[in-house]
């Protein structure tokens, strides 16, 4: 096995290359992460990320028979990008959006519906100056509330779901030891580790803040 000769910041380049052909210099932002490709009259602002397929191995077997290796990966793969200032990046949308809709069917369509409620209280809270609010990435939030137990989301009333999953989340992210292996919706990467861009103590922050709006009005 040799190192291709076509680098990941080639890829980007030819790929930022190819997105200004198509919509114009001005058109397209680039960014650490992503293209910025700008709405105007007939498409909508979209991101736009240059990454390739990421497997993980996770065994390598002997076949006596034949005298060989051979290795399994996950499937479906990930995907991996670099960003600009050099920070690798792997994610794995694939089992995200499964993941995420076997939780909705199992909490009656009520998890979607909470995870949009939670996001629009996010903004809401960042517009009263909730300074809890600012660092969450509605991403993290999605994550929360995949952590939450279904019956959980069995409430007779959307508020009710709403406020028992915010004290699920509440009564677990108090110290690092209760939450220590939720994952992320992927169920690939654990939530709360130093890898990640934020924090125990901001979730904790946050969800105490929604909490307590919640429980208020």
């Amino acid at each position: 096995v040799s190192a291709a000769s076509y680098s990941y910041a080639e890829f980007k380049n030819d790929v930022q290359a190819a997105l200004e052909a198509k919509f114009g210099k001005r058109g397209v932002t680039r960014g650490e992460k992503a293209f910025d490709v700008h709405a105007n009259t007939y498409r909508v602002d979209a991101d736009v990320v240059a990454a390739f397929a990421y497997r993980l191995y996770l065994k390598k077997e002997y076949n006596f028979l034949r005298g060989t290796y051979s290795t399994s990966y996950l499937q479906p793969p990930g995907t991996k990008f670099i960003a600009d200032g050099g920070k690798v990046i792997i994610n794995w949308p694939e089992q995200h959006y499964a993941n995420g809709v076997e939780k909705n069917k199992k909490t009656g369509g009520r998890y979607k519906f909470v995870v949009r409620a939670v996001k629009r209280l996010k903004f809401y809270l960042i517009s009263k100056e909730v300074e809890a609010a600012k660092p969450i990435p509605s991403y993290l939030i999605e994550c929360l509330l995949y952590n939450v137990p279904d019956s959980a989301f069995g409430g007779d009333s959307y508020k009710e779901n709403v406020q028992n999953a915010l004290l699920t989340c509440f009564s677990t992210t108090q110290t690092d030891e209760a939450c220590d292996k939720w994952l992320e919706v992927n169920e690939r990467k654990f939530l709360f580790r130093s890898s990640q861009p934020w924090t125990r103590q901001q979730a904790y922050d946050f969800v105490l803040a929604a909490w307590s709006y919640v429980e208020n009005n």
